[in-house]
């Protein structure tokens, strides 16, 4: 709704504030500050302590097929008018990022975080 409400002309004229930014700001950062106060809640802290020779190598692998992926990609989309060489490496690496809160918050759902795949799939995201 924010993406197609902000491309409105009227709105985007209106929104163009720094009162507003700063204010947009603010609850953006109070929204994560309250999701990771509740993925912190849900997941097991005892991921952290045991090597993870095995996921390190699955999410380094994910990660970097997805770089790959959309850094041959994004030139194609015209996203912006000027296609730039930072532009494209900024959005693969934004792009190729951890959906960890998403991913924590579907396998508690699916209340499997608790087996042997729920476990590798949370600390492949982490």
């Amino acid at each position: 709704v924010g993406l197609f409400l902000a491309n409105i002309p009227p709105i985007r004229g209106e929104m163009d504030t720094p009162e507003v930014h700063k204010t947009l700001n603010y609850i953006a950062d109070f929204g994560m500050i309250c999701h990771m106060f509740i993925l912190d809640l849900e997941i097991d802290h005892h991921i952290f302590f045991r090597p993870s020779i095995r996921e390190a190598k699955v999410a380094s692998i994910g990660m970097l097929s997805t770089f790959i992926l959309a850094l041959i990609a994004t030139p194609f989309l015209h996203v912006t008018d000027v296609a730039t060489t930072k532009f494209n490496l900024s959005l693969s690496i934004i792009l190729s990022s951890s959906a960890s809160p998403l991913l924590t918050r579907l396998i508690t759902d699916l209340k499997i975080g608790k087996s042997d795949i729920g476990r590798f799939v949370l600390s492949v995201s982490v």
